[in-house]
């Protein structure tokens, strides 16, 4: 193997990226809003094969003595791993560690821990819409069908998997309108970007809404990449919420791109139990901290944030959640 680094990311390399991972965490246009737009200098270690064919592409930037690799949603290989292990610490004497985030794997090199970090909540899409809805629980099918009768009876239209323009792109202000304000009822913000929405949807946006009393009432956000479609967000005029609005438009949604041949429906991080009830399953993301040498920052480290995972899991125990809830009161 051999490898080259660039500082540009050449049509070519965006093309190679967008076929190979099909994440769209790893897509230019992505990575240009989250950091390129934010003064984060990303570099390509670009790998080729004997026959100089390109293999490989990790993107990454340097954040003071660390290099951290961005390939989320991504199986790494130990030996392309190992490759850029060297690789690096052989071209930055000063870096001591490489951060590879969210990763479908846990990559064991040389001097290194692994942790899983989050979870991807995906489903496996079947062949056939009749093979996906013998997949869901009969309580979930008859309610999805319940309410998508109510809703075909009682709202003006149903909107599924129209390419976002610049024309739709309002949609996305009133999503996060309605997110905002539902999450501010239970003393939370939104973490939510408008303009990343924006500049991704734009490239690879799909919206699906619901139309009622004339105007948007509904609106769910996905990004198609090859074969693989990513959940954004949901939201819903909140004085239509008896007709549940979001789920009659998620599973719709889903019906629909499963007759298009698409065969991941990624619902992403884990932590709201309404995405089971689409047979979306636990996919673990990992997180590695590799060193140049195994030392006082090797041990403290892993102390560290094998520490900051317990405390995790504790606040999502009953009393950690009691716990949050009442933190967040004495804050107001």
């Amino acid at each position: 193997m051999t490898y080259r680094i660039e500082k540009l990311l050449s049509n070519e390399l965006k093309d190679f990226m967008k076929v190979k991972y099909q994440s769209s965490f790893v897509t230019d246009i992505y990575l240009k809003s989250r950091y390129l737009d934010n003064q984060v200098a990303l570099q390509y270690f670009c790998v080729y094969d004997t026959q100089n064919s390109l293999q490989d592409v990790l993107v990454f930037y340097i954040k003071k003595k660390a290099v951290v690799v961005a390939n989320w949603l991504v199986d790494i290989s130990d030996e392309l791993a190992s490759f850029f292990q060297k690789s690096i610490f052989s071209e930055h004497p000063e870096i001591d560690r490489i951060v590879w985030e969210m990763t479908q794997n846990a990559i064991n090199v040389k001097n290194s821990f692994s942790y899983v970090n989050n979870y991807d909540m995906c489903i496996m899409l079947p062949g056939s819409v009749d093979e996906y809805n013998k997949m869901l629980s009969s309580n979930s099918r008859k309610l999805y069908v319940k309410k998508t009768h109510r809703v075909e009876r009682d709202m003006e239209k149903i909107v599924i998997d129209e390419t976002a323009t610049a024309d739709n792109l309002y949609m996305i202000d009133r999503l996060d309108d309605w997110k905002r304000s539902q999450l501010a009822k239970r003393g939370e913000k939104s973490k939510m970007s408008v303009s990343l929405l924006k500049n991704v949807a734009l490239k690879f946006g799909s919206i699906s809404y619901i139309i009622a009393d004339g105007d948007v009432a509904c609106v769910c956000l996905f990004y198609k990449i090859g074969t693989h479609i990513y959940y954004e967000q949901t939201a819903y005029d909140e004085k239509y919420a008896y007709y549940s609005l979001g789920r009659v438009a998620v599973y719709q949604s889903i019906l629909h791109f499963i007759q298009q041949g698409f065969t991941h429906f990624h619902f992403l991080w884990k932590g709201a139990d309404y995405k089971k009830h689409y047979c979306a399953k636990e996919l673990p993301l990992y997180e590695t901290v590799t060193y140049k040498r195994k030392g006082f920052s090797y041990c403290y480290d892993y102390t560290k944030r094998m520490m900051r995972l317990k405390i995790r899991h504790a606040m999502h125990t009953k009393y950690g959640q009691s716990l949050r809830k009442f933190i967040r009161k004495l804050k107001k």
